[in-house]
């Protein structure tokens, strides 16, 4: 008697995606997969990174000593 309404649909295809996944697939399709390792660049930055840290604290903790504990600086 009354005409029911259905939901819209929609063929979306989602476009995420999964490198995990695709290379699983890959292998059991029996294609050749190319193996990417890590490298260790983040080290290196963060070691430089350290490194310029310290080097500020220090020459920041030696410009306070000589603003707070030295009485005869000629320029200040």
């Amino acid at each position: 008697m009354f005409k029911q309404h259905k939901n819209k649909s929609f063929n979306f295809s989602s476009r995420y995606y999964d490198e995990t996944k695709e290379r699983i697939k890959e292998l059991k399709e029996g294609k050749k997969v190319n193996i990417k390792f890590k490298s260790n660049q983040h080290l290196s930055f963060t070691k430089g990174r350290t490194i310029r840290l310290t080097v500020l604290i220090l020459g920041f903790s030696f410009v306070a000593y000589l603003l707070l504990f030295q009485k005869s600086i000629p320029w200040i």
